[in-house]
């Protein structure tokens, strides 16, 4: 009897141990499947980031965006953020540049460009911001300002060409009487008067200029004119992981 169930326990333990060895081959099986997903994901990831570098570069930052972003959900890597940032910087989308470079001064506090991103976050949340029509600017009034006084200057200047053409029929007159002391005295206020009406038109050629100059300015669109402190994209290392980052 005591044989009997030795040899039932035996067999137990024959059957059992297939059972066994086959469901350690399956977690064997699981675990390396999850791994050569995890490759083939990071693998699909690079490819994603290399094709949204060469989107960016031609200038297509939409796709360039979608990459960057796709790649991001598998690489966790803060320049990821930043290359995003300036994929909405450059779509002119200023609020959400300046929200992405937030958060790549959050995952990256260490960075050393932070102050460079922080001055950039300023100049993108100022440009954001609704402007409000409070009347005319500083920059309007002295342009409009120094228009209105060049068209005074050159006013005097023609007027005061009048007067120089003036005197000299007079001088000529002089001149045909015999008139020497009328002709001299008269002569020496021409020249000053024509000194004058040239400084004046010299002076409303200059006031009017810098007033144009000063107008255009403040009637410019500063979105329209806004050019990146940031250049290009910052690259990361084929396992995806800068080159040189630190925490």
């Amino acid at each position: 009897m005591h044989k009997f169930y030795l040899s039932c326990l035996f067999l137990l333990i024959l059957c059992c141990l297939p059972v066994g060895l086959y469901a350690q081959a399956q977690k064997e099986q699981t675990a390396v499947s999850a791994e050569d997903k995890e490759a083939m994901a990071k693998k699909q990831a690079m490819a994603d980031y290399k094709q949204g570098s060469k989107a960016f570069q031609d200038k297509d930052f939409d796709q360039a965006l979608l990459l960057f972003t796709k790649a991001y959900r598998v690489i966790k890597n803060p320049i990821m953020v930043y290359n995003i940032a300036r994929c909405f910087e450059e779509k002119r989308d200023f609020k959400t540049a300046a929200n992405f470079y937030r958060e790549y001064l959050n995952v990256a506090q260490n960075s050393d460009d932070k102050l460079e991103i922080l001055l950039t976050i300023n100049v993108l949340e100022g440009l954001d911001k609704p402007k409000v029509d409070i009347g005319m600017s500083s920059t309007q009034l002295w342009g409009w300002s120094s228009v209105s006084v060049g068209a005074l200057f050159l006013i005097g200047g023609i007027l005061t060409g009048i007067e120089v053409v003036d005197q000299s029929d007079q001088m000529s007159k002089f001149a045909s009487q015999g008139n020497l002391s009328g002709y001299q005295s008269l002569q020496n206020d021409r020249n000053q008067m024509a000194l004058l009406s040239d400084g004046l038109y010299l002076g409303s050629i200059a006031l009017t200029s810098v007033g144009v100059y000063l107008l255009i300015q403040a009637f410019s669109d500063p979105k329209a004119n806004y050019r990146s402190a940031q250049e290009g994209m910052k690259p990361i290392a084929q396992d995806g992981f800068p080159f040189s980052f630190s925490f």
